[in-house]
């Protein structure tokens, strides 16, 4: 800065300009000012590129007499005020002052409260507009962030882990239920296919049940007939011996008629004795056939009676597994709406987890700048000292 127009007054006489700007006349003696002077020369406004300085930000200029100091002061004032978390654990501002021979701090002070009411206006000191602003976070206040969004990382993937667990352990089961569902499936179109079966059995004892009481029918028909039959027999030998005897006491004389006559009605008694016999046998054949018929008739009714309590209790376990299979389909129900919900719950963990990471890595890409940035500040501010030392 001394290789600028400097300019040493005994007696500081402020301009016109000056009390514009500062709006007060400060008491200043044997003092060195700058005759055009770039107020807001702070560190963050200037490069520094090997041996090149670059300064930016130099729309405060003004052509009057300014303090040296005052901008010297006002630098490591903006300075201190930035970064003192961190220059404050090695350095101290009031050291600096007295390194660089700055004495009149409450006149300065003064004059620094007024520039910025000049140029922000009243109470709003050091107030940077949003769209310049960064914001400035303390190194130990990164490295805390740091390490709680590490935790905060680490406790989200034991988290994310568990609800994988959990995850893993819900398709288990809903494979398990899947197969248990299709066995019940299997076993109840199975328990179907046999009571299709048993219906059509019983359907069938029953058709042959009819068929075999028809037949008892037809049966009993023709022993009607055939008795029938028997009587008109037996009736027509009374009415045949009745004619023969009152023709034999009509023709006593006719011997050989009788004769022939006895011998008829013996023929026809004989006749008569073989169609009893035969009637006979043909009744005791149509009753064995008929109580043949009615032991399959009980036996059928048998079956159909033992079909039927089949029936009955395959039609109890076609209801227990419908039951069972409405039970384990709400449950596999429940369990997939567990699972939506888990792998939701997973989605939002896998991106807070993403978050924090990102999080994570912004704020160790900050600290590592800021690491960077306080260390080159650092070797600046010992390099000046050491040159101002030289210099002098």
């Amino acid at each position: 800065m001394k290789t600028f127009d400097i300019r040493h007054q005994e007696d500081f006489k402020p301009t016109t300009l000056f009390l514009e700007i500062f709006g007060f006349e400060p008491d200043f003696s044997d003092v060195e000012c700058m005759a055009e002077a770039n107020i807001d020369l702070t560190f963050d406004n200037i490069f520094f590129d090997g041996s090149i300085f670059t300064v930016i930000d130099y729309e405060w200029i003004f052509y009057t007499s300014i303090p040296l100091n005052y901008i010297i002061y006002r630098s490591l004032s903006r300075l201190f005020w930035k970064y003192g978390e961190y220059l404050n654990s090695f350095l101290k501002l009031d050291d600096l002052f007295e390194e660089f021979q700055i004495d009149e701090i409450a006149q300065y002070q003064k004059m620094e409260m007024a520039f910025q009411e000049y140029v922000l206006g009243k109470k709003r000191f050091y107030n940077i507009g949003d769209q310049y602003s960064k914001k400035i976070e303390t190194l130990n206040k990164v490295l805390d962030e740091s390490k709680k969004n590490e935790s905060q990382t680490i406790n989200q993937q034991h988290l994310l882990g568990e609800y994988e667990d959990k995850i893993n352990s819900l398709n288990s089961e809903k494979e398990l239920l899947s197969i248990k569902l299709e066995n019940s499936k299997i076993t109840l179109n199975n328990k179907m296919i046999e009571l299709d079966n048993y219906k059509s059995q019983e359907a069938h004892l029953k058709t042959e049940s009819e068929s075999i009481k028809n037949q008892f029918s037809q049966l009993q028909l023709k022993y009607d007939t055939l008795k029938k039959q028997h009587n008109e027999t037996n009736l027509q030998i009374d009415q045949k011996i009745t004619e023969l005897l009152n023709r034999s006491l009509k023709r006593r004389a006719i011997f050989k008629k009788t004769k022939h006559l006895i011998e008829e009605n013996q023929f026809l008694i004989n006749e008569k004795d073989r169609v009893a016999q035969q009637s006979s046998e043909e009744l005791a054949l149509k009753n064995q056939e008929l109580d043949l018929l009615n032991e399959q008739l009980v036996i059928k009714n048998i079956q159909i009676t033992e079909l039927s309590e089949q029936n009955h209790e395959f039609r109890l376990q076609i209801n227990h597994l419908n039951l069972s299979l409405h039970e384990m389909t709400e449950k596999f129900n429940e369990n997939n709406l567990a699972y939506t919900h888990l792998q939701k719950h997973n989605h939002e963990v896998v991106l807070e987890n993403g978050r924090l990471s990102d999080s994570l890595k912004n704020l160790q890409n900050d600290y590592h700048q800021l690491k960077y940035e306080f260390m080159q500040l650092k070797k600046q501010i010992f390099n000046d000292a050491r040159r101002k030392e030289e210099d002098e």
